[in-house]
């Protein structure tokens, strides 16, 4: 009688431990979904091209954690599609960090400021994703990125400083608020930005033409 009596109360424990058993042994729908999200988001980042290397090892782990659950083995699937999330997140990574940086250098290119070893940096990065390594890979495509666009503000502010002597020159000529845009060009040119400066200060000379030849 206390055998019995002693299993009597285990019963509502082992129900417990087979529900948990139960719930462990569902299919992992969450994880495969975030899974795919996540390597489609590598995808449209064009890791297909920037980071092939996780990207191919993210799709490799979904294909296997898609076989596990034709088997039924679900642990073993859902253990292969947090696997292949983190390595897609890698790959995304890399992907936007690397294409950030070839769009900083193109456009330096494209205005003949490019620096001279940005490219190599570049380059290091690509090898770097090649190998799966994206802490080397983000950090080298950063600073191919920041080379790019100090290159870039560098030719603006050039262009700037010559537009400002010249809009000196005019200050007579110039109203209330052509003065205030002159100020305004000038302080952005004093706080390094280029791009800003050149604006203002090129559409303050346009309106001045377009004024002389009315």
């Amino acid at each position: 009688m206390m055998i019995i009596a002693r299993w009597l109360r285990l019963l509502p424990l082992l129900g417990i431990g087979l529900a948990v058993a139960a719930g462990c042994a569902t299919a992992p729908t969450q994880e495969m979904s975030d899974a795919r999200q996540a390597i489609q988001a590598a995808r449209d980042a064009d890791a297909a091209r920037h980071a092939p290397a996780a990207l191919g090892s993210a799709e490799t782990l979904l294909a296997t954690a898609e076989q596990f659950i034709g088997t039924d083995a679900y642990e073993s699937a859902r253990a292969e599609a947090v696997a292949a999330r983190q390595e897609a997140v890698k790959a995304r990574n890399i992907a936007l960090a690397i294409g950030a940086a070839e769009a900083a250098l193109d456009r330096a290119y494209s205005l003949g400021a490019e620096w001279g070893d940005s490219r190599k940096l570049l380059d290091k990065a690509e090898e770097a994703a090649a190998s799966g390594d994206e802490a080397m890979a983000v950090r080298l495509a950063g600073i191919a990125q920041l080379q790019g666009e100090n290159a870039i503000n560098q030719y603006y502010l050039e262009i700037a400083k010559m537009l400002l002597l010249e809009a000196e020159q005019k200050k007579t000529r110039m109203s209330p608020s052509q003065l205030a845009d002159l100020k305004d060009a000038s302080v952005a040119f004093r706080n390094q930005d280029g791009k800003r400066a050149h604006d203002l200060v090129s559409r303050l000379l346009a309106s001045l033409r377009g004024a002389t030849e009315r």
